[in-house]
């Protein structure tokens, strides 16, 4: 029989065992963040977020965008510098020309150890400098750098003032790769209908906007966590006897 006394301690470590299990699920609550943030400040491609939660990649300029000493020079943007697509560096007028062609802009972003990322959604500003520039972008995002799935496209059809560009990402791949720790892959696919050399389009303020939490346990996980708690309270309580 179960004296009061083991019964008493015994109740205090099923209770302090569920304390624990139900503090380690409370750490799930989770925060908004910056998780990626390119305002081309200094003419640089490099992320100026600071969250520890993420790491981005410094934007990559595929093989197809030529090199130009004239990469950042926009005077428009929003605020100054911007970076620049050459409308000759890009070498069709439909997205499978573009992409075979490499005319694109990529970057990753990864979720720090034991951090679980939840986008929110992409901004940039978007501008083009003459009213002969019809520019697309397609953004697309991948879970590997090889496939890509279309977000969505926008169109900027002689805008020579800098307009917001916003595409939602809850509910996407993007969820579903950073929640298992895994890079995202987020590229952007430019081409225009225009080869002159004077016409190009700006890019500014590229941000990735979201929440962080730490990774939660699965409920699997916890009960076996809960099971083990209450073996070790009977262990303890047997040698007590």
């Amino acid at each position: 029989m179960i004296d009061q006394g083991n019964s008493g301690f015994f109740r205090r470590t099923a209770v302090f065992g569920l304390a624990v299990l139900l503090t380690t699920a409370a750490v799930a609550s989770t925060r908004a963040a910056v998780l990626a943030s390119y305002p081309f400040t200094g003419s640089s491609l490099a992320s100026t977020d600071t969250d520890s939660a993420s790491a981005a990649s410094s934007i990559v300029l595929g093989s197809g965008l030529d090199s130009t000493s004239a990469r950042f020079a926009v005077a428009n943007g929003n605020p100054s510098p911007a970076l620049r697509i050459n409308a000759d560096e890009t070498d069709g007028t439909t997205f499978a020309t573009a992409i075979t062609d490499n005319d694109f802009l990529t970057l990753t972003l990864t979720p720090a150890a034991g951090q679980r990322l939840i986008l929110d959604n992409l901004t940039f500003d978007l501008a083009v400098n003459s009213t002969l520039v019809a520019t697309n972008v397609r953004v697309q995002l991948s879970l590997n750098g090889t496939a890509y799935t279309t977000l969505d496209s926008v169109t900027a059809y002689s805008t020579t003032a800098f307009t917001t560009q916003t595409f939602d990402i809850a509910g996407t791949i993007a969820n579903s790769a950073l929640a298992a720790g895994s890079p995202l892959y987020v590229r952007f696919v430019v081409f225009d209908n225009t080869a002159n050399a004077a016409a190009y389009t700006g890019f500014d303020n590229l941000t990735l906007n979201g929440t962080v939490g730490a990774v939660v346990p699965e409920p699997r996980t916890l009960s076996m966590c809960a099971l083990g708690v209450l073996a070790a309270g009977s262990v303890i309580l047997r040698r007590r006897r």
